[in-house]
């Protein structure tokens, strides 16, 4: 199977495809136009405007049952978490990170100073 025959949904669901390696489908144009954001450290695809966290979780590969927030770089708190039935608009660029719910220890710390955002 190539790249050609996939459909727009199977598209959405691959990760780490640059730009010249998208295929190009009837429904690409200004408002349905593919950008990057960031998983768990991991690159992923996704059609920009308004998309479901469970959507966003899917590409990212994120088991529904953990947490997902969006780093927010030069904000104080630094993270927002994101309700599953809730919704966020995808310009480009977002940084997600996903972790268990009700976790005792805070793991996100650490690696959101590492994108310098301030605590």
């Amino acid at each position: 199977m190539s790249l050609n025959d996939l459909t727009e949904a199977e598209n959405v669901l691959l990760p780490e495809l640059s730009a010249s390696s998208h295929v190009p489908h009837a429904a690409d144009g200004p408002g349905n136009s593919f950008v990057d954001i960031s998983v768990d450290d991991k690159p992923y695809r996704i059609h920009r405007g308004r998309r479901t966290v469970a959507e966003i979780k899917v590409v990212g590969q994120v088991p529904t049952a953990d947490e997902l927030e969006q780093v927010l770089v030069d904000e104080v708190p630094p993270l927002r978490p994101l309700a599953d039935d809730g919704s966020i608009t995808i310009k480009g660029g977002e940084i997600f990170i996903s972790h268990p719910r009700d976790s005792g220890s805070s793991p996100v710390l650490p690696r959101v100073r590492r994108w310098g955002v301030a605590r």
